[in-house]
């Protein structure tokens, strides 16, 4: 079939080189031949009669690409949370300290507490010591007594100053009787309470002081001229200039006033408060506790 298709393809050629060659073309004499259109080769002669398609080199497989490692997104840090700051807790409200109750007992009652243990509101009237401590003269609207101090429990008492005459006191102790004389006993400085604080008696000068005056109180300032001992104290000879008074300094004062060693001497001046008495003529005066003597100057 090969040889046939080849033979057909060259008589076809020949046919024109002699048209070509005779000036057929146009010629009126020379009727063209009918050719049968060529019937297109089978698949098979078209592939056999085309040049060899050249076969394309293989395509190389791509080298794979690297992948780059991903950015690792950067790690939001979140803020360092604030701790907060404790609210300051208010201290628990204090409930107030219930105020003590307890029953008052008239001084006129105290016959018939005796040996009980009582509290009592009076005005100390009067002031006197004794060799182991003080008495203090009470006074309400129903009687007087005796308030008892021993020296031990009134030197712890805070407010000594203000611990005199005129001074009202409510007190807590043990009601007892001495020579015919009613007394409240306190064990304990604690057991003594000043609600309204004493005073001094007015000042005055030692030449107005006369024997009409014992048994009174005063307060006079002077300098001391002339210091004399006596068996349970010092007689201390006091001047203000208009006249002279002895003023005397037990014992148990002197210890319980600061510094009295170096100020009990001539030439100093002091302030002195106390009940005027007269000895032998000659008028004194005579401090009954230790607040009652000051150094002026």
């Amino acid at each position: 079939m090969r040889t046939c298709c080849s033979s057909l393809v060259r008589g076809f050629a020949l046919l024109v080189i002699v048209c070509t060659l005779a000036g057929c073309r146009g010629s009126p004499a020379l009727d063209r031949p009918s050719v049968e259109p060529l019937q297109s080769p089978s698949p098979v002669i078209a592939a056999t009669a085309s040049e060899p398609t050249s076969t394309p080199p293989p395509t190389a497989t791509p080298s794979p690409t690297r992948t780059p490692a991903p950015s690792p997104s950067p790690t939001h840090t979140p803020p360092p949370t604030m701790t907060p700051s404790p609210r300051p807790t208010r201290p628990p409200t204090a409930s107030p300290t219930p105020t003590p109750t307890f029953s008052l007992t008239p001084l006129a009652a105290f016959p018939e507490r005796c040996g009980q243990k009582v509290t009592v509101e009076a005005t100390v009237l009067w002031v006197s010591s004794f060799p182991k401590g003080f008495r203090f003269l009470l006074s309400d609207e129903t009687g007087r007594a005796t308030l008892l101090l021993w020296a031990d429990v009134y030197d712890r008492c805070t407010d000594k100053g203000a611990l005199m005459e005129g001074a009202v006191v409510r007190v807590h102790g043990t009601v007892a009787r001495y020579r015919e004389e009613w007394q409240i006993e306190p064990r304990s400085c604690h057991e003594v309470e000043v609600l309204s604080p004493g005073s001094l008696p007015p000042e005055r000068a030692i030449a107005s002081i006369g024997p009409a005056d014992r048994t009174t109180r005063a307060t006079i300032q002077g300098t001391i001229v002339a210091v004399e001992p006596l068996g349970a104290g010092q007689r201390v000879i006091l001047d203000d200039g208009s006249a002279r008074i002895a003023v005397i300094l037990w014992s148990s004062l002197l210890e319980r006033i600061p510094q009295a060693s170096q100020w009990v001497q001539t030439g100093t001046r002091i302030r002195v408060s106390g009940v005027i008495d007269q000895y032998r003529n000659q008028m004194e005066l005579i401090p009954q506790l230790p607040v009652h003597v000051v150094v002026v100057d």
